[in-house]
């Protein structure tokens, strides 16, 4: 089967390339990966919530411009979710020490006068 070729020019080298694709741009995959790339670094410029530095993003889920800076996120977080963590612990034993005084009522009748008593 004779399929139509097309002779074209390169849109990033300029050289001369027969093609049986009718909408090809680039003469190779080099040429190709550099118009990728380049329009890439462009769109993926972001700036790091950490230490305010612009970056290129590797990926679009990258969010900060070094390890370092992902790490300082990560520890801000889990010290966070310690102490939430301690809150709703000390909630839980402040409603087993009303239970000794109340015994068969409900976590919500709990909550409620917890509410009533703070107002």
């Amino acid at each position: 089967m004779n399929r139509k070729t097309y002779k074209k020019f390169c849109a990033v080298c300029g050289k001369s390339f027969t093609t049986t694709v009718s909408h090809q741009k680039y003469c190779c995959n080099d040429c190709a990966r550099k118009v990728k790339y380049n329009n890439r670094s462009k769109i993926n410029e972001k700036i790091c919530p950490i230490c305010n530095k612009k970056y290129i993003a590797h990926t679009k889920n990258q969010d900060y411009c070094s390890n370092q800076c992902k790490l300082a996120e990560r520890k801000s977080f889990k010290s966070n979710k310690k102490n939430t963590q301690k809150r709703k612990r000390s909630t839980f034993d402040e409603y087993f020490e009303w239970l000794k005084t109340n015994p068969g009522k409900s976590y919500g009748t709990f909550q409620t006068e917890r509410r009533v008593k703070k107002q």
